[in-house]
Order: C-alpha cells, then sequence, then structure tokens
C-alpha cells in the first residue's frame, strides 16, 4: 500500500492526474479487499484531488469527504484540518 499511494502522489505531483487515480483506486479496491484502513483516508483524498484536477468536481468531493470522516473516526485532527482545507478550495471554485 505504501509503495502504491507514493507512487500516486508523485504522478500526482507530476500532473499525471489519470495515472495517479488508476493508482489511487487499485490502493482503494485493496484495502476493501484485504480489509485494511492503512492509507486508505489518504488515498480517498488523493482520488479527491485528482477527480478535481481531471474536472469531476462533484465526484471528488465525496471522496474528499469520505476522506475526512475517516481522519475523523481515526483522531487525525491534522489531516481532518488538511480535507476541509481541501473541500473548502473546491467550493470556492465551484
Amino acid at each position: 500500500m505504501k509503495i502504491i499511494h507514493g507512487l500516486a502522489q508523485t504522478l500526482t505531483e507530476l500532473h499525471y492526474y489519470q495515472e495517479s487515480l488508476n493508482y489511487t483506486l487499485k490502493g482503494i479496491n485493496i484495502c476493501n479487499s484485504i480489509e485494511s484502513l492503512y492509507l486508505y483516508a489518504e488515498l480517498h483524498l488523493l482520488t479527491g484531488k485528482n477527480l478535481v484536477q481531471l474536472k469531476q468536481p462533484e465526484v471528488g468531493l465525496h471522496y474528499i469527504k469520505q476522506s475526512k470522516n475517516i481522519f475523523s473516526l481515526q483522531k487525525n485532527e491534522e489531516f481532518v484540518q488538511i480535507a476541509e482545507h481541501e473541500l473548502q478550495n473546491i467550493l470556492h471554485c465551484i
């Protein structure tokens, strides 16, 4: 999961949003199949960012909201704030 997440992050930073999206969705599916929350919320957040960049803000918002909820359940306040910041940025642009 760490390799998939790292690769997806790098692809996003290089503006290869579709390729990154392919990896984030694959990572989410793997997390679901092995019932693991490791990097699950982070993959949702990155999926949302990629979808926004690919001009699909409504679907992207859904993934970012899910990541915020997961971070909240994990009591990871730093990432809750990051997800909230992403949500606000997207809502201002829509």
